[in-house]
């Protein structure tokens, strides 16, 4: 599934198999989108990154993804803000993060990446990838092999109450522990809507607390608790896909047949029949033929701003 144009969507309940791509902030293209329960991985390119936008006002809440490249990430110049809100992705092959140039305004809020990293970096000039990844962006209570955050020239990142091992000069608190709210997502909702609204965003249970350096009795409570694993997110989604099924009562929404012009014009095109006459491919007693197209070497980027120069090429959908 691709969103290429359009304000405020909403999407819920995609499985494996599909995935949405967004394109940079323009008033024509996304903003104010919203994911829920989309677990995804397909391994091919670009496509493998799995939750990815370059647009703004884009919440991605309770995502799944498996064997996936950069599986919570934002692209180019995405302005943001965008918000990654309680995900998960295991047997990652790519860091998450800001994954190409000065993507704004990201928050991770309790994403788990296990096997690789999150990076709030400068990428350097590898991979067609420039400078600074993500600029003014927040790790908050994240969790990954490698938590990576830098502070670029006249910005920050920020990174609260991460686990796993730590990298870069940027703004650290609380780095091992846990911190409060759990949410700074739902934290800030809470604020501008109020707690009822923001109490029907529901988060897994989280063990919580300073386990890094349990004493001797917490030390033996968590041995027997790690007999039973805590559940993983993707079986939260599955309960919770059950609890919560797709909402079909419109609620007073006008329906699609009341609105504007329903009517279409029909256009009809003459049918041209192609056959093969004497090892020869003819349509109406005309030898078929067509153009001669040269096609365009791959240019190592996908940079959406130069990418209408590139030219033809053959690639795979």
């Amino acid at each position: 599934m691709r969103q290429t144009a359009g304000f405020d969507a909403y999407a819920s309940h995609i499985w494996p198999g599909q995935q949405w791509l967004f394109t940079k902030p323009h008033p024509e293209l996304p903003s104010k989108i919203a994911f829920r329960e989309a677990p995804v991985s397909e391994d091919g390119g670009y496509r493998r990154n799995t939750y990815f936008t370059m647009g703004q006002q884009t919440l991605f809440l309770r995502c799944y993804a498996e064997y996936g490249r950069h599986d919570f990430a934002a692209g180019y110049c995405a302005a943001g803000p965008n918000a990654f809100v309680c995900c998960e992705a295991t047997l990652s092959t790519r860091p998450s993060g800001g994954i190409e140039s000065l993507a704004c305004g990201i928050l991770f809020d309790n994403v788990t990446v296990d096997g690789n990293g999150i990076f709030l970096a400068n990428l350097g000039g590898t991979g067609g990838r420039f400078g600074w990844g993500a600029v003014n962006s927040v790790l908050w209570q994240c969790s990954a092999s490698i938590v990576r955050c830098d502070q670029p020239p006249g910005a920050f990142n920020w990174a609260f109450g991460c686990w796993g091992e730590f990298d870069g000069d940027g703004y650290w608190r609380a780095s091992n522990e846990s911190v409060e709210p759990e949410s700074l997502y739902i934290a800030q909702l809470s604020e501008r809507l109020g707690k009822e609204n923001a109490g029907q965003i529901i988060l897994p249970p989280k063990p919580r607390g300073g386990e890094s350096n349990p004493t001797l009795e917490r030390a033996q409570q968590l041995t027997q608790e790690s007999i039973h694993p805590s559940q993983s997110l993707k079986t939260f989604i599955l309960e919770l896909t059950s609890k919560e099924p797709l909402p079909l009562n419109p609620n007073g929404a006008p329906s699609i047949d009341h609105i504007g012009n329903t009517t279409t014009q029909s256009t009809s095109t003459k049918q041209h029949n192609l056959i093969i006459t004497n090892g020869w491919l003819v349509i109406e007693d005309r030898l078929a033929i067509g153009t001669i197209i040269s096609v365009a070497w791959w240019r190592g980027t996908v940079n959406p701003e130069i990418a209408p120069t590139h030219g033809v090429a053959l690639t795979r959908f």
